[in-house]
Parts: C-alpha cells; sequence; structure tokens
C-alpha cells in the first residue's frame, strides 16, 4: 500500500525545478545606463534576446517610427521595386495642417517605389508614406489593415496602428520590445537593411537626393558613427523624441529602441542616448562561454533506473554577452525523468539569467550516458501491477470458494449421466 502511494505522489508531480541559484525575472536596473529616455529596448541580435529593458513593455507613441513597419509591409507586397508610379493630390491632403515631415514630392510628381520607401525613411517623408500605400492597398485605411495584421503575426500584442506615418491618434501605440521585433524581422529584409543603413539616396531620375542626418547630428554631438550604422528618427509631441538605431560593437549587431527623450527636437537628446546605450555596452558588457560541451553540470535523478540518477551536459558551447563581473543565475527545469534514458533526446533544459540580463534563456540538456529500464522496481512500481495482483487475487478467491459447489455440480453431472447409461444398457 506504501508503494501505491508513492506511485500516486508521483504521478501528480508535474515539474520539479533544482535549483542552482535564485533565479528570478529582473529587468535591468534604470540606474545603470542613464538616459533621458522615458522607455528603452536594447537587443542582442546574436543572442535573440533583450539584454537592457526600461519600461520596453509599456506604452507609448512611436512617431515616426512608424514608418519602418510602413516599409517593411511596402517591401513585401511589391513584387517590382523600380515601378514607376504618379503621386496623386489625394496623397498629400492634411500634411501640411498636421506640420508632418514631408520628402519635397509635388502634386503629379512620377517617383520609382524604391525612391519612395527611401523617400519614407531617410527624410520621414509622410508623402511618400502614403503614396507607397496608396499604390499597395488601394487606401491608407487598407494597408493600414496590413501593418495591424503584419503584428499580429508578429505577435505583437502591444502595438497598434491607425496610420502610415505615425502622426498622433490615441489609439496608436506600442512598445519599445515591440518595435525592436519588428526592426529584428525587418532587417532580415536585404532590401530594408539597404535602406536602413543609408547615408543618403539619389532618386533614378536624379531629381531627388535625401540625405539622413545621422551622421551631421553624431558630428555635432561626437558620437561614433562606425557604431550607429542605421536609424530612424521619430517626433511628436505626445510621442516625444524616439530613435530606432543599429548599432555594431564589437563585430556584433544591436537594436536600440528609445521613446519619449523629451520634446525639444534641439537638443539631440535621443541621439545622445544611443551614444550612451553604444558606450554601455562596449564597456560593461562582454562575450564569454559560460558552459562547455560535455561539461558536466548536474546530475538530476532518474525513475526506475539502473542507476539512481544521472549526469546532465550540454552537447553545444554556451556564449552569451553578460555583464562584466556579474554572477549568472542559474537552474535547471525539468518534468520527471523516466528511464531508460539515452543520450540523444533532451531530458531537462538549463535556465541562465542574471539581475543584468533582461531575458533568461533556455538551453536543452542531455544525459551523459543511457540509464537502462530496471524492470523490477518499475513492474513493483507500476499501478497495472497492483492491479493484475488485485485481479489475480479476486479470480483465486472467488475460484476457491466457488471449488466445492462447482465439484458437486460436476458429481451430480457425473452420476446422472452413468445412471442414463446404465438404463440404456438394460434396455
Amino acid at each position: 500500500m506504501k508503494k501505491i502511494n508513492v506511485l500516486f505522489c508521483l504521478l501528480l508531480i508535474f515539474t520539479i525545478t533544482i535549483s542552482i541559484g535564485k533565479p528570478q525575472r529582473i529587468a535591468a536596473k534604470e540606474q545603470d545606463l542613464q538616459v533621458e529616455s522615458r522607455y528603452v529596448t536594447v537587443y542582442s541580435l546574436k543572442d535573440k534576446s533583450a539584454i537592457y529593458e526600461l519600461k520596453a513593455h509599456e506604452q507609448m507613441y512611436p512617431a515616426s517610427l512608424t514608418k519602418i513597419m510602413t516599409t517593411l509591409v511596402a517591401i513585401e507586397h511589391i513584387d517590382d521595386l523600380h515601378k514607376e508610379i504618379v503621386l496623386g493630390k489625394d496623397i498629400f491632403e492634411g500634411l501640411a495642417e498636421e506640420g508632418a515631415s514631408v520628402a519635397g514630392y509635388d502634386i503629379d510628381d512620377k517617383a520609382e517605389l524604391l525612391d519612395l520607401l527611401y523617400g519614407t525613411m531617410l527624410p520621414s517623408g509622410a508623402d511618400a508614406a502614403r503614396a507607397i500605400a496608396k499604390h499597395v492597398a488601394g487606401s491608407e485605411e487598407a494597408f493600414v489593415k496590413l501593418m495591424n495584421d503584419r503584428a499580429e503575426q508578429m505577435k505583437l500584442e502591444h502595438t497598434h496602428f491607425t496610420n502610415t506615418t505615425g502622426l498622433h491618434h490615441d489609439d496608436h501605440y506600442s512598445t519599445t520590445a515591440d518595435m525592436a521585433k519588428i526592426l529584428e524581422i525587418a532587417l532580415e529584409n536585404k532590401a530594408f537593411y539597404e535602406i536602413f543603413t543609408a547615408d543618403d539616396f539619389t532618386s533614378a531620375d536624379g531629381k531627388m537626393h535625401f540625405v539622413n542626418t545621422k551622421n551631421s547630428i553624431l558630428d555635432i554631438i561626437h558620437g561614433d558613427k562606425k557604431t550607429i550604422i542605421g536609424s530612424k528618427t521619430g517626433f511628436t509631441l505626445e510621442g516625444g523624441l524616439c530613435l530606432a538605431s543599429l548599432l555594431k560593437i564589437d563585430g556584433e549587431d544591436y537594436i536600440s529602441i528609445s521613446g519619449y527623450a523629451g520634446n525639444d527636437f534641439s537638443t539631440m537628446q535621443h541621439y545622445k542616448d544611443a551614444v550612451a546605450i553604444g558606450k554601455f555596452i562596449q564597456t560593461q558588457y562582454e562575450r564569454k562561454t559560460v558552459y562547455h560541451a560535455n561539461e558536466p553540470i548536474r546530475a538530476v535523478p532518474i525513475t526506475y533506473g539502473n542507476a539512481d540518477e544521472v549526469e546532465t551536459v550540454l552537447h553545444e558551447d554556451i556564449t552569451m554577452l553578460v555583464r562584466k563581473g556579474e554572477k549568472l543565475e542559474e537552474s535547471i527545469l525539468m518534468n520527471t525523468i523516466t528511464a531508460p534514458v539515452n543520450t540523444r533526446e533532451p531530458i531537462a533544459q538549463l535556465q541562465i539569467g542574471s539581475a543584468n540580463i533582461a531575458e533568461k534563456k533556455l538551453y536543452p540538456l542531455y544525459a551523459a550516458n543511457t540509464v537502462s529500464r530496471n524492470w523490477i522496481d518499475y513492474l513493483l512500481n507500476s499501478r497495472w501491477f497492483y492491479i493484475l495482483v488485485i485481479l489475480f487475487s479476486i479470480l483465486t478467491l472467488i475460484f476457491f470458494i466457488g471449488k466445492p459447489r462447482i465439484v458437486r455440480a460436476y458429481r451430480r453431472i457425473k452420476r446422472r449421466r452413468l445412471r442414463s447409461k446404465q438404463r440404456r444398457v438394460r434396455r
């Protein structure tokens, strides 16, 4: 009975966590990086995770960072980037009244779609963005639906667009974490990457020349042009100064998204924050191998095995970006492990994080050696074994209780047959 109770307790166990440290989800402390921006996400493209977050999941107004999604969706729906279109009068309606930035096109101008994409990103042209939207979807409203559908496809639960330009609307919002995800996916597109990292661009007909103000601003604030290799600005009174940047530090790429760095454009605070973020990564973080392949991590218990436990190992080295001098927080996550166990399939997960790593990562753990099943232990602790024992006992009991009756009935039948046979002989 004791073994049955043990069995049911084991069945109730869903997850066992063996703590090595004290893991907990903690974003990087705000005082670690001095920036004016209210919202910040710094994302490692190599690690596919955020290394720094400041109110990253709180709603903000993305302003012209919106045009990152506009450009991505447009590229994904355009077959011929060199197709020429005409900009109608409706494209320009309300832009001047709303104080929108424009690329400088006039009514009835002709432009290649590629020109308009550069015009959308480099000078943040609302006229170019609207022209592209109308061509792709027939209207800005229809194109915005494509943008929201794409956001849903990206599983961005805190992002919603009402226009293609980023002009303020209370229902037009995002987060720096969501914008980082959008930019990450966009940068995987070759055409978008070339646009985002361009310093300038001249249209196919030579009539339009667009300049990214990034380099001139970095010159003013003494920023490193080799670190910030691409950027997109955004500004509204409600959203403040926003900036999406692609940083290259020690050969690795990082995304920096900042929101509301004040609302005085003359301060260039959004770029100052990007420079500070770059220096912060360069001086405070380092990439190191924290675990080697086949290095023993931790022994974990085995149920019904010829061994009580098995050592776990990684099949690949773990290299990650860590804060210099920080102590990593680690834990092993696993379900109940039942023998047999092989070395090919993961049996647990190694979770690694720290107070200065915004997102914890999971790595598969494997058994260092095979563990066969102890069939005696397995059977003795199997509920089916006890069910069969009980059924056998019941049948045995029934047999012995009913045996006398069965014997008597058999004898009666035998006697009747004998008498019947004797009667036939007499006749």
